[in-house]
């Protein structure tokens, strides 16, 4: 398993993984921009003989103010199964052979904090739904699967832990 799980889980991997809303989220030199309303960002995340997923965020400023900005986020996620090569390399107990899977909804809203010394996500909000087939083969035999997947991501940004205990003096 030890060489499976280094495949699927590779450095890269698991930090776009862990990375949902800070890999989306803008730079603090794309908020600067005054004149940039909208934006796209594009990822690929490879894991080896499972397949690789294919995201598109697209952005879009709603309100900016002085300190904040609302944006808009739409997500586009495409899954493309693994090339032969690497499923063999794999070792899986299955073979994923057909997909037709891609988001059917995507969207979310950034609060961006752009005061002095802040340059940061402040709060997210993103729901994604991925649907679709896919056709396995387990030990020559070919099953097929309708899936349908919700990820549901809520991100705050505190200035402390809340549940540190404070400190005696």
């Amino acid at each position: 398993m030890e060489p499976l799980l280094k495949e699927i889980l590779s450095d890269e991997a698991v930090k776009q993984m862990s990375d949902p809303m800070f890999g989306i989220a803008p730079t603090k030199d794309e908020m600067d921009k005054k004149d940039k309303k909208s934006w796209t960002k594009k990822s690929e995340l490879k894991m080896g003989p499972i397949g690789t997923y294919d995201t598109t965020n697209i952005f879009k400023l709603e309100k900016d103010e002085k300190d904040k900005a609302t944006i808009g986020v739409k997500t586009e996620l495409t899954y493309k199964i693994p090339s032969a090569e690497a499923a063999k390399k794999g070792g899986l107990p299955f073979k994923i052979q057909e997909a037709t899977l891609k988001s059917s909804e995507g969207k979310g809203t950034i609060v961006f904090n752009k005061a002095e010394g802040k340059g940061r996500v402040e709060s997210a909000k993103l729901n994604v739904k991925l649907e679709g087939d896919l056709k396995v083969e387990i030990s020559g035999m070919q099953t097929n699967v309708i899936l349908t997947q919700v990820q549901d991501v809520d991100l705050k940004e505190l200035e402390k832990n809340p549940i540190e205990k404070e400190k005696a003096k």
